[in-house]
């Protein structure tokens, strides 16, 4: 009888290790994976920076444009063309920071996204990133 428990015990770990194995080596990437994966993210890095630096250069241009449209508002009542100037600044202001606000949500969905792919990444290379 102690025989027969301890081969069903032996059996029963065996699977259970079996299992778990084949259940890690499912989520696991391969080393060229890795490779791969870490390539992918290294050119999102670029293109995350890229478009920052585009976002950057845009927020300029706005503060510039209300800039503009601030002084031309304060001389817009001296005639009608200086009022039309004034609102065609606030126009270019407004739009300006609408790209803004689109570029700026955009941005953070991709900053988002590249940050749950780099902890997959992390998470399923991580034998290949301690060696």
């Amino acid at each position: 009888m102690k025989g027969r428990f301890m081969r069903s015990v032996l059996k029963i770990t065996a699977m259970s290790l079996a299992s778990m194995a084949l259940a890690q080596s499912a989520f696991a990437m391969s080393a060229r994976e890795c490779r791969v994966e870490q390539r992918e993210l290294a050119e999102t890095v670029q293109a995350l920076q890229a478009a920052q630096a585009e976002l950057v250069a845009l927020g300029e241009q706005a503060e510039t444009a209300g800039d503009e449209y601030v002084a031309a508002q304060e001389v817009s009542s001296l005639s009608s063309d200086h009022a039309a100037e004034a609102t065609r600044l606030e126009a270019e202001f407004d739009a300006l920071r609408g790209e803004v606000a689109a570029k700026n949500a955009s941005l953070a969905a991709q900053a988002a996204e590249f940050t749950s792919a780099r902890t997959a990444f992390q998470s399923n290379c991580a034998t290949y990133l301690s060696n």
